[in-house]
């Protein structure tokens, strides 16, 4: 395989540290806090997707502030508050920390951090208290543990004393529909799930060498400087990028079905049969974990029967587009994935649906002025089931006219 990917420029790795009981309830919301003085601001976890539930709150210069952080998601998380404009730099910051982060729960020796948490662990909260700075302007949050920081954020928005505080503005998820993805599954190293209830985890999946033609929106991890949180400083030696996929979905539906889904990419990275993920390395053995190393990427088990290659299957008027991966949503448990294309949107949801077959379900919906155009990679179109036994097959190639929402199921035998 080639090297690591990168995103925006940072190295993206996710770590999971699975707790399946004990999680709270969602933190999103304000109240006032029994401190006198202190206005409480509660901020939570969007289990399985990587946000913070509350994306922006209002505080008056120099108010006193009470942040509770409850992590009610699947793996550790942290909270900090930065210097307007800097949370890429303290994100960097905290990559470059490497095997040595963990001890410093990801906080990086830093003007630029201007409040922080540790790491708190699944189902556990902590509260810090502090003044909000004396200057108005956009003050941005970020979790740092490696790979977060690219899409966990959000801001404090300072605002002169005498104005008014808005609302915080918190997302919508449906998070009962994430969690009961996991409910009745017990600690293994190996999960599964099965065609009538797929195991879905978002993860630093591996990369079997996929061409990097295929990777148009990944970057490419670089060695970064060691650096010792004990000095505040970078040390002799440098920390190697960590080798995977960033930012990608792993779905199982047991032993017939695997797939792997880039979220950047917005596309179909690879697929396999008989078995998943080995997550040794990456959850650490015994229940509860106690993952060790600076190892997050997962091993792949199983037969792989295909892999992505060449530009991205989807065009609008004929161009490639500008791709944004939407949501994961749910129709009788099975997963479908979303993402939107220029104006126009594509979901894609797949089934078992026999030995060594499988379905996928893709819904072309094309906004007015775009032609959308799906075209199935050729080594998976040549796995398409023939209609009857003439030995004619459906095309490879689906068209949504502007305006119109096409949706169509094309079976594939595994070869």
């Amino acid at each position: 395989m080639t090297a690591s990917r990168q995103i925006q420029g940072l190295q993206f790795s996710i770590a999971v540290r699975m707790t399946l009981t004990g999680l709270l309830v969602a933190f999103a919301g304000i109240r006032q806090s029994t401190a006198q003085d202190s206005r409480e601001i509660r901020i939570g976890v969007i289990p399985g997707v990587l946000k913070y539930d509350m994306v922006r709150f209002d505080a008056a210069a120099g108010e006193s502030l009470t942040v509770t952080f409850g992590n009610n998601g699947l793996m550790q998380h942290n909270w900090l508050l930065v210097k307007p404009g800097k949370a890429d730099a303290v994100v960097s910051a905290a990559m470059a920390l490497g095997s040595d982060g963990l001890a410093a729960s990801f906080i990086p020796d830093s003007d630029d951090v201007l409040q922080s948490t540790p790491l708190v662990d699944p189902g556990q909260s902590v509260s810090i208290r502090f003044e909000a700075p004396e200057n108005p302007g956009e003050y941005p949050y970020v979790c740092t543990f490696p790979g977060h920081g690219i899409i966990m954020r959000g801001v404090m928005v300072v605002k002169p004393a005498s104005s008014e505080l808005e609302a915080p503005v918190v997302e919508e998820v449906e998070q009962i529909r994430i969690r009961n993805n996991f409910e009745g599954v017990t600690y293994t190293t190996r999960p599964e799930g099965s065609p009538e209830k797929p195991f879905v985890i978002r993860t630093y999946m591996p990369d079997p060498g996929i061409p990097d033609e295929v990777f148009a929106n990944h970057g490419k991890g670089m060695d970064a400087r060691r650096y010792s949180p004990d000095r505040g400083d970078d040390v002799e030696g440098t920390v190697p990028p960590i080798d995977g996929v960033p930012a990608a979905i792993g779905l199982n539906y047991g032993n017939e079905l695997s797939v792997c889904f880039d979220t950047l990419e917005c596309r179909l990275l690879y697929a396999w049969t008989n078995g998943f993920l080995n997550m040794d390395a990456y959850w650490g053995r015994g229940p509860g974990g106690g993952r060790k190393s600076f190892d997050y990427v997962p091993r792949l088990e199983g037969d792989l029967f295909f892999m992505a290659e060449g530009r991205h299957p989807v065009t609008i008027n004929g161009n490639t587009p500008a791709l944004k991966f939407k949501s994961i949503g749910y129709d009788k448990g099975i997963p479908t994935l979303s993402y939107q294309c220029s104006k126009s949107r594509v979901s894609e949801k797949f089934a078992v649906t026999g030995e060594n077959s499988f379905s996928i379900t893709y819904e072309l919906s094309a906004a007015e002025g775009e032609t959308l155009a799906y075209s199935i990679p050729e080594s998976l179109a040549a796995m398409i089931t023939p209609v009857d036994g003439s030995g004619n097959t459906r095309t490879s190639t689906m068209k949504a006219a502007p305006g119109t929402t096409r949706t169509q199921t094309i079976e594939f035998k595994i070869q």
